[in-house]
C-alpha cells in the first residue's frame, strides 16, 4: 500500500509539473500503447502468414508482394515509434534540467537562515543526487519507465485474452507467474529503499571530501599539517562503505532477477509442452500453434521486460519521494511573493533601530544574540567590536535581513522590517565581507553585477584605488577573473580582491555601508588606515565597521562592545576605556601588538 501511494503521488506530481511547459508528454502512454499493440499484432501475424502460405501453396508473386507490404509498413511504424520516443525523451530530459535550474533558483531565493541549515543542506544534496542531478536519476527515469511498463502490461493483457480464447490455462499460468514476480520485486523495493537512504548519507559525506579536495586554501593546510594520510583514510573508509552498500544492492538485484527468470522459464515449460502435445494429437492446427508459439514467445520477453521495468519504476518512485522533500520546499520558496501588503516606501535611511532583538540558529536552543537594543542615525560611523565568536557577524546578518529575529523588532525610519519588501530592505545595504566573493566574470560585471547605479564605474574604481590596477591589464575592465570559464582569466591578490569588493559596495551606493572584517588578514595598523579611508568615502551615510581589533575603529563616532551575544556597552573609545573594565582589559592585552606595529608603521 505504501508503494502504491508513493507511486501515484510521484506520477501525479510529475504530470502536474510537466503540464504547463510539456503538455504533450502525457499522451506518450496512449500513443505508445497503440503503436506497441499494432507492432505486436503484425509481428505475431507474420509467422502465421508464412505457415499458412506454405500450407496453402500461395502464389509466390502474391506472397512476395504481401510480405514486402507488411515489412514496409512494419518498418515505417518502427521508424515512427523511434521518432516520437526520441522527441518525448528529449522533453523529459529538458524537464529534468528545468528542475535542476529551479533547484538553483530556490536556493538563491531561500532565506539565508535556511541556506545554512544543515538539515536543508542534507536534503538538497540527497534530492539532487537521486532526483535530477544526472541522467538515469528519478525524474529522468520515472515517466519513460512508466510508459514502457504500461505498454508492456497492455500487451500482456492482449496476449492473455487472445490465448484464453484457445485455452484457459495459458493466461492463468501467466497471471500466477507475474504475481509471484511482483511479490519478489516488492521485497526488492523495500530493501533497496533502506540501502539507498544509507547511500545518500555517504554521498553527502563524499561531496564534502570532494569539495575539500578542490579547495586551494584547504589544500595548504592538508599539506602543511600532513593531513593527507588522514584524508586518504577517511575517503577510503567512505568508499569501502559505499562499495559494500552498492554490492548489497547489486547482489539483491541479481538474485531477484534470477528468480524472475526462473519463473519465466517454468512458465514456458508449463505452456509449451502441452501445446506440442496437442499438435501431435491433431487437436491443434499448425497455424494456430504458430500463433500461440509466437504470442507466448513475445509474452516471455514482455514479462521479463515488465518485471525489470517494474523494478526500475519503484526505484524511480522512491527517488522522486526523496527528491520532493527538497523540491516541495523550493516550490514554497519560489511561490512566495516578495512584496508585502504595505505602501511604505523609504527614499533614504535616516535611522535604524533594534528593539530587544534576540536570535538563535536552527537546531540550536542557545541564543547567539540576546536582547540587543540600539538606534543609529544617518551620518554616524559605528564600530562593532568584540572577541571572535561574540556574535558580531550574526548581528550584522540580522541588520541586513539575512536572518530574522527570533524575538524583538528591527525598524528603519520607525517602520518595522516586516512592513517592507525584502527587496527594498536589502537595497539599503552595501556590504563588504571577510570572504571575497569573486565571480567568474569580467571585472566590470564583478563590480556592477549587471545593475545600474547613480555612480560611474570610473568613479568607484578611483575611489576604491582599483583604477591603477585595472589600467595595467590588457583588457582593462573586460578582463575575466578566475580561469573557471575563461582560459585567459586572472586571479587577483587579496588586496586587489578587497578593492573590487569595495568598488562593488560603492557602486551599489546603498544608504548603509557595512565592512564585516574584510581586512582580517591585515595587521591592525593597515586595517585602521583602510577603515578610515572607507569612512571618508561615505561620510553622509550610516557606516558599520566590524572588527575584533579594538584600536582599528577608534575613529568612529560610537563603539558598540559585544560580548557573548549581548551589547554590553557603547560610547567613544575614551569613554569605554574609563567605564568598561572588559573593554579596557581587552584593549590593554592587544596594545602591546599595536605598539610594535606603530614602531614599524607609524602612529595610529
Amino acid at each position: 500500500m505504501m508503494f502504491k501511494n508513493e507511486l501515484f503521488q510521484s506520477l501525479g506530481w510529475y504530470l502536474k509539473k510537466t503540464n504547463k511547459d510539456y503538455p504533450t508528454i502525457k499522451y506518450w502512454i496512449p500513443l505508445d500503447i497503440l503503436v506497441s499493440l499494432i507492432l505486436l499484432g503484425v509481428n505475431s501475424a507474420i509467422p502465421v502468414f508464412v505457415v499458412w502460405a506454405l500450407q496453402s501453396q500461395f502464389n509466390f508473386n502474391g506472397y512476395a508482394s504481401a510480405m514486402f507490404g507488411i515489412c514496409l509498413g512494419l518498418g515505417l511504424l518502427s521508424w515512427f515509434k523511434g521518432i516520437y520516443q526520441t522527441f518525448l525523451e528529449w522533453q523529459n530530459r529538458s524537464f529534468r534540467v528545468q528542475i535542476l535550474v529551479r533547484d538553483g533558483l530556490g536556493f538563491l531565493k531561500s532565506n539565508y537562515e535556511d541556506s545554512i541549515n544543515p538539515t536543508i543542506q542534507s536534503q538538497r544534496a540527497a534530492s539532487g543526487e537521486r532526483g535530477y542531478m544526472s541522467d538515469n536519476t528519478g525524474i529522468d527515469s520515472l515517466w519513460p519507465v512508466t510508459v514502457k511498463m504500461m505498454s508492456g502490461l497492455v500487451s500482456i493483457i492482449a496476449i492473455a485474452i487472445t490465448t484464453f480464447l484457445i485455452s484457459w490455462w495459458v493466461p492463468l499460468t501467466v497471471v500466477v507467474v507475474t504475481t509471484i514476480s511482483l511479490v519478489i520485486l516488492m521485497y526488492l523495493y523495500r530493501y533497496q529503499k533502506k540501502l539507498k537512504e544509507q547511500r545518500s548519507a555517504l554521498m553527502h559525506e563524499r561531496n564534502y571530501y570532494s569539495k575539500q579536495a578542490f579547495d586551494l586554501e584547504a589544500g595548504k593546510d592538508i599539506r602543511l599539517y600532513h593531513l593527507r594520510g588522514s584524508y586518504h583514510q577517511k575517503i577510503d573508509e567512505n568508499h569501502r562503505r559505499w562499495a559494500i552498500l552498492t554490492e548489497k544492492m547489486r547482489r539483491l538485484f541479481f538474485k531477484s532477477m534470477a528468480w524472475v527468470s526462473f519463473l519465466n522459464i517454468l512458465q514456458l515449460a508449463i505452456v509449451y509442452l502441452p501445446l506440442v502435445f496437442l499438435v501431435t494429437q491433431g487437436q491443434l492446427t499448425l497455424t494456430v500453434f504458430t500463433l500461440l508459439f509466437t504470442l507466448l514467445g513475445n509474452l516471455n520477453t514482455l514479462t521479463k521486460d515488465s518485471s525489470r521495468n517494474f523494478s526500475l519504476l519503484i526505484d524511480a518512485s522512491a527517488d522522486i519521494v526523496e527528491a520532493r522533500k527538497y523540491l516541495d520546499y523550493v516550490d514554497d520558496v519560489l511561490d512566495q511573493d516578495d512584496q508585502v501588503d504595505s505602501d511604505e516606501v523609504i527614499e533614504e535611511v535616516q535611522t535604524i533601530t533594534f528593539e530587544q532583538v534576540s536570535y538563535h540558529y536552527p537546531n540550536s536552543e542557545q541564543e547567539t544574540i540576546k536582547d540587543v537594543s540600539f538606534t543609529v542615525k544617518k551620518g554616524e560611523a559605528i564600530a562593532l567590536v568584540g572577541m571572535n565568536g561574540a556574535g558580531k557577524t550574526t548581528l550584522v546578518s540580522l541588520l541586513m535581513g539575512l536572518l530574522k529575529p527570533t524575538s524583538g523588532r528591527i525598524l528603519v525610519n520607525d517602520i518595522a522590517q516586516n512592513q517592507l519588501s525584502m527587496k527594498q530592505y536589502q537595497s539599503f545595504f552595501s556590504p563588504v565581507f571577510q570572504e571575497n566573493a569573486v565571480m567568474a566574470a569580467t571585472i566590470q560585471t564583478n563590480i556592477t553585477l549587471n545593475n545600474t547605479s547613480d555612480l560611474t564605474i570610473d568613479d568607484v574604481c578611483e575611489q576604491s584605488e582599483l583604477k591603477s590596477d585595472v589600467e595595467r591589464l590588457p583588457k582593462h575592465l573586460q578582463t575575466h577573473l578566475t580561469q573557471y570559464l575563461e582560459d585567459d582569466g586572472i586571479n587577483l591578490s587579496g588586496g586587489q580582491a578587497q578593492k573590487v569588493m569595495l568598488a562593488r559596495a560603492l557602486y551599489k551606493n546603498g544608504d548603509v555601508l557595512i565592512l564585516d572584517e574584510p581586512t582580517a588578514a591585515l595587521d591592525a595598523i593597515a586595517e585602521s588606515h583602510l577603515y578610515q579611508s572607507y569612512h571618508q568615502l561615505v561620510q553622509h551615510k550610516i557606516s558599520f565597521f566590524i572588527s575584533h581589533r579594538l584600536a582599528s575603529t577608534k575613529f568612529t563616532d560610537r563603539i558598540m562592545f559585544v560580548k557573548q551575544g549581548r551589547l554590553v556597552d557603547e560610547g567613544t573609545h575614551e569613554k569605554l576605556m574609563q567605564t568598561n573594565a572588559d573593554y579596557r582589559h581587552l584593549y590593554n592585552v592587544q596594545s602591546q601588538y599595536y605598539q610594535e606595529e606603530e614602531g614599524n608603521h607609524g602612529s595610529i
